[in-house]
């Protein structure tokens, strides 16, 4: 697996694990960290539910082999990036 492959493997666990999976069981501590209000409590974990669906994408396509993929994520991993260290 190359570098680019390895990238979007990695961003996809981080997406189901991290992102999804903590919207979905932890929604009040994750978003107390980056010092945000949820209001109602149901709409975040919808965002887990989607960010884990968009990282079981991201690791299929990485382990799949599709290379046309790669270069379209980049902008949006640096825009996921970004917004996380904002």
């Amino acid at each position: 697996m190359n570098r680019a492959r390895l990238s979007v493997l990695v961003f996809g666990f981080y997406m189901v694990f991290m992102v999804g999976l903590g919207f979905l069981l932890f929604p009040m501590i994750i978003l107390d960290f980056f010092h945000l209000s949820a209001g109602d409590d149901v709409w975040i974990r919808f965002v887990g539910m989607l960010a884990s669906i968009m990282g079981v994408y991201y690791i299929l396509f990485a382990r799949s082999q599709l290379d046309r993929f790669i270069p379209s994520t980049v902008s949006a991993r640096y825009y996921a990036a970004a917004f996380m260290g904002y």
